[in-house]
């Protein structure tokens, strides 16, 4: 069987994190980790050895702060969050590659703008 994709959403008690929790509970290639919301220990969560990857749909003040937190554990960030600076983007994306993984900003994940 293959490994399971070990996944901390952040932003979990929100509209598109409870989706997103959902859509990982229900995933057979996926195991939901941790839920974080404001308050709650992200670094303890990213430590969790079955930790993989962090979806954050927070806000675009944490949503940065927590992806470059992700980066620096290894866990590949994707962000959901909108209004993410321009800079912002820029130093997620340097980050990455600098660590040799992968990543993502996608402020709009409706699937027409994904694909686009």
């Amino acid at each position: 069987m293959a490994e399971l994709i070990g996944v901390v959403v952040s932003g979990a008690a929100g509209k598109m994190g409870r989706t997103v929790v959902a859509a990982v509970r229900g995933a057979a290639d996926m195991d939901l980790v941790a839920e974080i919301d404001e308050g709650d220990d992200l670094g303890a969560a990213l430590a969790r050895p079955q930790a993989s990857v962090l979806v954050d749909f927070s806000t675009p003040a944490a949503g940065l702060a927590n992806a470059e937190a992700a980066v620096a554990a290894g866990i590949s960030p994707v962000i959901g969050t909108t209004g993410l600076p321009a800079d912002g983007v820029a130093r997620i994306e340097t980050s990455c590659a600098d660590q040799r993984i992968g990543g993502g900003v996608i402020p709009n994940f409706a699937l027409g703008a994904v694909l686009m």
